[in-house]
């Protein structure tokens, strides 16, 4: 039955466990949480990468801890890269080694598996959805700062839409993305759903206490978008809308002298390439003025990998907060 179909055949304040079939042998498994009316839809998708985990146990606590006092829907799905999660693999879906997080926009083989879930996600989840957050975290090669993504390709109202749901989230830094290829994008963009993308954790883990903040996160969204309440938070988040990669010219062994939400300024030495004997090979500079998003956590690593992110403003384009900071 399809998620519309059984929505409306739900009591309102139930829940209903289904799947949406991608294969014979393989579904994305989700809960539907129908409130006090049927739309809105929220929906909140986990694991687009497979081994970034607080999303999913935060997913796996909201299904059974919410209550139904809010007046709409709300769609979970537990892990959309369902066997890139299985094989607790970084980023890909490990049988057409795609990352399904760039492929939302482009044209590809309707065979590969990574089109097939996208297929499913579009014509079954998007067309019924109001609303959308995706969840992610750093994976267990990555340390991350918290943060937030929207998207600045969407349409006016739909962008202003999903920026203030990030405002609603808590999220302490905020990226304007003008990115294609991500869930989230081809959401807002193709599909005029007010989108957003969070990150929280780090290093393949799934710590209690960030649970907890995805969680809050996503309460205080869902408590914007089906009551109107925007709630109030002491620091204003910080908002870029530019960013640049670090990559590592050879491979070896990473010293990094900074970390996640460490500010850098442009030609400061943030790290090191060494020899296995601690030799130097290469010092790795900051681009630009920034701060960083995540970086790499392996000690060894390989030309061409990026080591560190780091969110930056393009100096025509610096825009303040709408959230006021309170004391």
């Amino acid at each position: 039955m399809r998620i519309k179909q059984q929505l409306d055949s739900m009591a309102p304040c139930s829940s209903y466990q289904g799947s949406l079939s991608i294969t014979d042998e393989l579904a994305i498994q989700y809960t539907l949480l129908k409130g006090q009316a049927t739309q809105p839809l929220l929906t909140i998708s986990a694991a687009v990468h497979g081994c970034e985990y607080v999303g999913v146990k935060a997913l796996m606590d909201l299904a059974h801890e919410w209550d139904f006092n809010f007046q709409g829907s709300v769609l979970l799905l537990h892990a959309v890269n369902v066997s890139g999660f299985w094989a607790r693999e970084t980023t890909l879906v490990p049988e057409d080694g795609l990352n399904l997080n760039r492929i939302f926009q482009d044209q590809g083989p309707v065979s590969s598996l990574s089109y097939q879930i996208r297929s499913v996600i579009e014509s079954q989840v998007f067309s019924v959805s109001d609303f959308l957050i995706d969840l992610h975290s750093g994976n267990r090669e990555e340390l991350l700062t918290p943060h937030g993504y929207y998207s600045l390709r969407a349409n006016p109202e739909v962008m202003e839409k999903s920026y203030q749901m990030l405002q609603a989230s808590g999220t302490p830094i905020i990226y304007q993305s003008q990115d294609c290829g991500n869930l989230y994008h081809a959401a807002s963009v193709d599909y005029g759903l007010p989108s957003i993308l969070l990150e929280q954790g780090e290093n393949g883990t799934c710590l209690p206490e960030d649970v907890l903040a995805m969680k809050e996160s996503v309460k205080q969204v869902a408590r914007y978008l089906f009551e109107g309440i925007m709630p109030y938070y002491k620091q204003a988040p910080l908002i870029f809308d530019d960013s640049y990669y670090l990559t590592c010219q050879r491979s070896g062994c990473w010293m990094c002298f900074v970390r996640p939400n460490q500010t850098v300024q442009a030609g400061q030495v943030i790290g090191e390439i060494c020899d296995i004997y601690g030799n130097i090979l290469e010092k790795v500079t900051a681009k630009e003025d920034g701060l960083v998003l995540y970086q790499k956590a392996t000690l060894v690593v390989h030309q061409g990998e990026v080591l560190l992110a780091v969110a930056s403003k393009k100096p025509e384009s610096y825009q303040t907060s709408e959230r006021e900071a309170h004391d």
